[in-house]
Order: structure tokens, then C-alpha cells, then sequence
């Protein structure tokens, strides 16, 4: 895969789980993956340089965007902001400023940007107004949001080129009954929510016992189990910039959930695990590329 082949994916961060026999499987795709500046400079700060090329590659004009009243997303927004603000010319713009802006943005400190990339941390809270005037400058498109954050389409898409976990749409407790009777998923089941990021209301069974009530509709999916390290439960973090593979980070927690807002701490990634999530992760990220340009 070259850089040209992707068009509206370019920073990416992709979930991977080993199972006992070290063999990768998919578990999500985020349209503004977190993580990369608190947890990634430790591990290996090559990531961020190329984060950094990617915002550069369009022109010096960059804007990042983010809401200024959103409590729950501004201090990190704001955090990795001054972090970019560092290491590049990067202006500040707010959501609540640029409502209606059709060709220009405006700038915190007042100043008038015709931005040759727009980049947000948050990307989830842009309203559609300034995607419909920005959308074609911003680092991942808005189109690609369409299969993202639908976990289930993005599933069913990408589930005949990589490993997914059986994933199931339920909508109350008989329809969980019902699956576990069908599947016997013996060593438990996940539920999540249908849309979500950040662990939000992910929940981990260890088996097919115990039955969650189900108010509206969510995700089960089959749980792959792995081989603690450090007796700790963990994941995988991949990051893919600008279509390339740009490097890994194990998330590990004493909590079955294991993102890092949830407290997950990074460590290395394996050499010979990695090797196994490079042409698989830039694989994903293709499939997904593709199946955006058909969303208008």
C-alpha cells in the first residue's frame, strides 16, 4: 500500500486482541484515536513525528478545532493542542466560533485562517455545518465517521479479510439467552454499545452465566482470551498514519477494559507480535478507505 491509495482515513487508530495461541483478532477502529501524546511519547516518539508530517503535508496553514465548553474533552483536547503547539505552527479554533463559516476560519485569537488542513482531537462533536464547509481539509474525512463509529457495519465489513470476534445485534435479554444458546460462547461475551468510544459502557463477561439486562440495542460479541502479562489483561493500540503502519503499544490494565481512559498503562509491544499486525492493520485501513469514497 502506497500513501496515495488512501484518501480519507490518514490517522488512525486501530484495537487488535491476541487470543492464547498469539494470534491477532479485530476489535475496533477509532475516527479520533486518544492516547498517541500522553502514552505513545514514552514508548516511541517516532509516532508523533509522523503525526506531525501528516498535519504539514498540505500547507502551513493548520487549524485545530475543538468545543470550548465541552467539559468532559476540553482539558485533554486543549492538553494535546499545547503539545502539537510545541513542535509546529498550529492555530486554535473553536467550534462555537465557526459555526457558519463558509471559507475562513476564525482563530482564538481573532486571526482569519483559510486552513490547508484542519485537525480535531474530538472529531465526534463537529457539527455537520463545518463539515459541509471543511470537510475535504480535515485530516480524516467525515465520511469514514459514517462506518466508525457503527460497529456493526464496520464488522461486517472488514470480517472476511481479518479475525473478528461472532458479533451479534441484541436488544434484550432474550435475544443474549438466545445467542449463547445458538454460539455457547464458554468463555464469556463483551457487550458494548452500537456507537461509543473511550470504554464507555463496555462490559466484559468471563462466561455465558450471567445474563445483563439490555435496554436498547448493543453489541455481544464472543470474548477471545489472552495470555496475561504481568498477570495483568491487555490489548493492542495500533496506530496507522498517512496509510502506513507507524507503530504499536500495548495497553495494559488490571481491569478487563482495558482502554486508556480507563486506566490501562502502556508498554512495549513484542517484535514478533508486531510483525503480525502490520500488513493486517494497513489491510483494515484500506477496506475502510474504500468503502468511504462510496459514502457522499
Amino acid at each position: 500500500m502506497t500513501k496515495r491509495d488512501v484518501k480519507n482515513y490518514l490517522f488512525v487508530g486501530l484495537d487488535f486482541i491476541f487470543d492464547k495461541n498469539d494470534t491477532p483478532w479485530f476489535i475496533e477502529a477509532n475516527f479520533a484515536p486518544h492516547g498517541l501524546a500522553k502514552y505513545m511519547k514514552k514508548i516511541d516518539d517516532k509516532i508523533i513525528t509522523k503525526l506531525i508530517n501528516l498535519l504539514k503535508k498540505n500547507g502551513k496553514n493548520i487549524c485545530y478545532i475543538m468545543g470550548k465548553y465541552r467539559k468532559e474533552s476540553s482539558d485533554n483536547c486543549r492538553w494535546f493542542y499545547n503539545f502539537l503547539k510545541r513542535r509546529l505552527d498550529i492555530s486554535l479554533c473553536y467550534i462555537e466560533d465557526n459555526l457558519h463559516r463558509k471559507k475562513s476560519l476564525i482563530a482564538e485569537n481573532g486571526e482569519k485562517i483559510i486552513p490547508d488542513t484542519v485537525f480535531s482531537y474530538d472529531t465526534i462533536i463537529i457539527p455537520d455545518s463545518i463539515f459541509n464547509s471543511f470537510g475535504d481539509k480535515f485530516v480524516n474525512k467525515p465520511n469514514v465517521k459514517k462506518i466508525v463509529r457503527n460497529k456493526l457495519l464496520l464488522y461486517n465489513l472488514i470480517k472476511s479479510k481479518v479475525r473478528v470476534p461472532k458479533t451479534f445485534l441484541v436488544k434484550s435479554e432474550h435475544d443474549v439467552k438466545n445467542i449463547i444458546k445458538r454460539h455457547g460462547l464458554e468463555n464469556g461475551f463483551v457487550i458494548k454499545p452500537l456507537t461509543g468510544s473511550l470504554g464507555r459502557n463496555v462490559h466484559v463477561f468471563s462466561s455465558n452465566r450471567y445474563i445483563p439486562k439490555i435496554k436498547k440495542k448493543m453489541i455481544m460479541q464472543e470474548r477471545i482470551v489472552t495470555k496475561k502479562i504481568k498477570d495483568k489483561f491487555w490489548d493492542v493500540r495500533v496506530y496507522v498514519i498517512d496509510g502506513k503502519y507507524a507503530g504499536s503499544v500495548v495497553r495494559l490494565s488490571d481491569k478487563k477494559v482495558t482502554n486508556f481512559s480507563k486506566g490501562a498503562k502502556p508498554e512495549k509491544l513484542p517484535k514478533r507480535l508486531e510483525s503480525k499486525l502490520i500488513k493486517l492493520s494497513q489491510k483494515v485501513v484500506m477496506s475502510i478507505d474504500k468503502e468511504s469514497e462510496k459514502i457522499k
